[in-house]
């Protein structure tokens, strides 16, 4: 089946291994392709278009841009997750999400599956993003604790069994207001703007090791080529790069992520297996309320299998 998509958190802060940097990079369709046909390609082939550096007030729209960038309407995605340790057992994973935006930004609910057990619900969340985040958990093996929002200090704590933090799943640095713009580079053989995302004060003060992250923004397109989470002396814990985009109808998505520890080596790739898209808004209700009650199904022939 589909599982859900996973990133190796750096020990080195002390985290344990993370599984959902992957999933809010690729399920926040947001933050890549947003795209009609119009304005990506399959694999982003090398384009030797000569581009000018950036000054701040066209770093700004940039981000500005790419923050509206998105999957329109309310949106299912089935995903597999594969955690490719250097050493040790492979892992698979598989997981439902579903992807709206409300008045205060884009909107996210998973339900996530523990491997080898098809009936075996793990976790559930809803993640709100934008200028003020939140995210809020419900135990599936533990009702009686009920709806609980994950406070500041826990978003760099794994969760559950699957070890990843809600920080992966929330990606609140898309959002942050403080960067700096580190110019262009090139990114799997593209043109990218470099924005060093800073932590705001409330943030940096409960989680100082952790210095910023570092977001690649592709120069034609705007799209999130890649991101790295940076720690002391700019030691970069994490790397993503797109393996594949997939078109649905005239939507481009992002199909295959591939997250490297570097430290350790360890890979995990995350596959979106299907997707369904211009759901009925009015079926769906993305509340924390609502979060103790599994989330209103659709149907499989809504679905476009890859």
């Amino acid at each position: 089946m589909f599982p859900i998509r996973t990133f190796r958190c750096r020990r080195a802060l002390g985290f344990g291994p993370a599984y959902s940097l992957l999933l809010g990079i690729l399920l926040c369709g947001f933050v890549f392709f947003g795209a009609t046909e119009s304005t990506a390609q399959r694999r982003l082939p090398p384009r030797p278009i000569p581009y000018s550096e950036l000054d701040k007030e066209e770093g700004i729209a940039r981000l500005e841009e790419m923050r509206r960038m998105g999957v329109p309407g309310v949106y299912s995605f089935l995903f597999e997750l594969r955690y490719m340790p250097r050493r040790g057992k492979e892992k698979r994973f598989r997981g439902q999400m579903w992807g709206a935006r409300n008045e205060s930004g884009p909107v996210f609910r998973y339900e996530l599956w523990s491997p080898g057990k098809e009936d075996e619900q793990i976790l559930r969340f809803l993640v709100q993003n934008g200028p003020e985040p939140s995210v809020w958990t419900f135990d599936t093996a533990a009702p009686g604790q009920g709806v609980r929002e994950i406070p500041i200090e826990e978003l760099l704590t794994p969760v559950g069994e699957m070890e990843f933090t809600p920080f992966d799943l929330q990606m609140p640095f898309v959002y942050w207001p403080n960067f700096s713009y580190e110019g262009l580079s090139r990114v799997r053989g593209r043109s990218s703007h470099g924005f060093f995302m800073k932590p705001p004060a409330e943030f940096a003060a409960a989680h100082p090791e952790l210095k910023g992250v570092r977001m690649f923004l592709d120069a034609e397109f705007n799209a999130m080529t890649g991101a790295e989470l940076v720690g002391e002396g700019d030691q970069v814990w994490l790397s993503f790069n797109i393996i594949e985009i997939k078109r649905v109808g005239d939507q481009w998505l992002v199909k295959t992520i591939d997250f490297l520890d570097r430290k350790d080596g360890d890979k995990t790739r995350l596959s979106v297996g299907a997707a369904a898209l211009d759901l009925a808004p009015e079926r769906f209700r993305f509340s924390a309320d609502a979060l103790a009650e599994p989330f209103t199904s659709v149907p499989r022939e809504d679905f476009t299998f890859f």
